[in-house]
């Protein structure tokens, strides 16, 4: 069984990809006590401390459905058991239930893209629906502002929610 908190879980998602020629990007990455999606052009990555899940990574796809509902208040975590995605409350009360076949393939290695600690702000290009894409992340997490940080201005950006240091966003800038 893997588990993860609801509300990382769902920011998370958000940045899963749709593309069916890499399918193995289109749904959420959990590896221990991470979750991590990307669709080649956003990757968010969260750790949940209090849920540690087996060592080998299991890519689960999480629907909008099931990305509304863990942005309840109300929803606490969320489970991956027996191909069944199932949202719970802190009492462990069913708030959505839904089929989610684990994704066979290979996950690329994450922590490759991300970059290594903090730079100085840079100007960037950034698609605008990719920051709608940040945005609604943030509203799942914090209320507070992004803070987007790179090397210079064609190198990935990383975005930090003020108030969830468990979870970052890499967002790449357009190309000229």
């Amino acid at each position: 069984m893997y588990q993860f908190n609801a509300q990382k879980l769902a920011a998370v998602a958000i940045a899963q990809s749709t593309e069916a020629t890499r399918y193995y990007l289109n749904g959420v990455c959990l590896h221990g006590d991470t979750a991590v999606a990307t669709d080649g052009h956003i990757l968010t990555k969260a750790i949940d401390q209090e849920h540690t899940n087996p060592p080998e990574q299991a890519i689960f796809p999480v629907s909008k459905k099931a990305i509304t509902a863990m942005k309840k208040n109300t929803a606490a975590k969320v489970t991956f058991e027996n191909d069944v995605l199932t949202v719970l409350d802190e009492t462990e009360s069913v708030l959505h239930l839904e089929p989610s076949k684990q994704i066979d393939g290979t996950f690329p290695d994450y922590n490759r893209v991300i970059p290594d600690g903090d730079f100085e702000s840079s100007l960037g290009g950034f698609a605008p629906d990719l920051l709608i894409r940040l945005s609604n992340t943030a509203k799942i997490l914090i209320t507070g502002p992004l803070v987007l940080t790179g090397e210079d201005a064609s190198s990935p950006h990383k975005v930090k929610y003020v108030g969830s240091s468990d979870v970052m966003s890499v967002i790449m800038p357009m190309r000229q």
